[in-house]
């Protein structure tokens, strides 16, 4: 009965020091936000293209904030880049300015810089270009962006805009205890082992 009793206790401290860690724990998961590349103009019009981003919310760099601008890179907070476009993978080391970067505004997606040029690239032989978050001139001389602009077969080619369009997917976060709370389940548990032996 002795034993039923302590370990009664133990399990009752145990489960305090959970609801500590519970109620004082960092929340953490890999962040994925897919897009859709859609209402193209120029010769791609008609067709849609898919890609997805991920990053690490746990890391301090990454936090973003409810009001305000701020910006995850692939530079600083591992921002991770995939991109299936006119039958070629493309990933943030692909990046010609190395500066892959999904930026927000009071926490939700505003824009993402990424570019690709023909000349001079190494990882695939194509004869085109494109790059999310664009300044171009429309016919009429007036200046835009452009969520997405390609070119393709240079400069007198083919070319057109197009809309991209972020949905975060559902995550499952996973509870990280701090410091603080792992010293708590210690701290509990060593407590009823210390008044069992004086007990006994």
């Amino acid at each position: 009965m002795n034993i039923q009793k302590n370990f009664l206790k133990l399990f009752t401290g145990a489960s305090l020091s959970l609801g500590i860690i519970s109620s004082g724990s960092a929340l953490a998961a890999t962040v994925t936000y897919d897009f859709t590349i859609e209402n193209l103009t120029g010769k791609l019009a008609g067709n849609t293209y898919h890609g997805h981003l991920q990053y690490d919310d746990s890391s301090p760099e990454n936090h973003i904030e409810e009001q305000g601008f701020d910006g995850i890179s692939s530079s600083q907070g591992g921002l991770k880049f995939y991109f299936d476009f006119l039958g070629n993978t493309f990933r943030e080391t692909h990046d010609d300015l190395d500066r892959t970067q999904l930026d927000f505004h009071d926490g939700e997606v505003d824009s993402l810089n990424y570019q690709i040029e023909s000349d001079g690239y190494d990882y695939f032989d194509i004869g085109y270009t494109f790059t999310f978050t664009s300044h171009n001139t429309d016919e009429f001389g007036n200046n835009y962006i452009a969520d997405f602009s390609y070119l393709i077969d240079g400069r007198d080619g083919d070319g057109g805009d197009g809309d991209v369009v972020f949905t975060r997917r559902d995550s499952g976060y996973t509870s990280i205890p701090e410091p603080g709370s792992l010293i708590g389940i210690g701290a509990i548990t060593s407590g009823l082992l210390l008044r069992k032996s004086k007990k006994s």
